[in-house]
């Protein structure tokens, strides 16, 4: 059974956490912490962009034990799959309804592409994200973004009761990777 998260007072108390703490790092630690004993979820991660590398490395991971990620180590170019569908425009409506890729949705999505176009490009994206998403622990990815450029990517793992992200959660988890891409931007 999971527990009821009351999204606007979390919401409130991340922007409080924002304007308090001055160290980037660190407050998307504390936040990727919260989002796991909160929501429950198995793993949470955040890739983050790097513009000395112009590349996108996988900052902070968090979660039960075997499910975290050594940090620092996970480097993404602009051509990974997970980084080229949040970037370029062409995939942007992949995703825009939900403000995430939700792993549960990707067959959906291929199944669509097939039958709107023969977007074979698109299909094998889709394909190449589906089975990278698994090797970050990874059932739904989250972007955030700042003046329309992707700063950060928050993973999220199964939750422990093995139930599906709803769209309240996803549209939580959306307003908080942006405020941290705010904070970021600005440290």
């Amino acid at each position: 059974m999971s527990v009821k998260i009351d999204y606007k007072k979390e919401l409130e108390a991340a922007a409080k956490g924002m304007i308090l703490i001055h160290d980037p790092r660190l407050l998307i630690k504390l936040i990727v912490r919260s989002i796991v004993q909160k929501v429950q979820i198995q793993h949470a991660g955040m890739i983050l962009y790097d513009p000395l590398k112009d590349s996108y490395v996988l900052s902070i991971s968090r979660g039960d034990p075997g499910s975290k990620i050594p940090e620092d180590v996970v480097r993404f170019d602009k051509k990974h799959p997970i980084i080229k569908l949040f970037i370029e425009n062409e995939y942007k409506y992949l995703v825009e309804n939900r403000n995430a890729l939700v792993s549960e949705d990707i067959n959906k999505l291929i199944w669509k592409e097939s039958v709107i176009s023969n977007g074979n490009g698109t299909k094998k994206l889709l394909h190449d994200v589906s089975a990278q998403m698994p090797k970050l622990n990874a059932v739904a990815c989250v972007p955030a973004y700042h003046q329309h450029n992707l700063l950060a990517i928050l993973l999220l793992g199964q939750k422990h009761d093995g139930g599906k992200f709803d769209q309240e959660e996803l549209d939580f988890l959306s307003a908080l990777a942006s405020g941290e891409a705010m904070a970021i931007r600005k440290a």
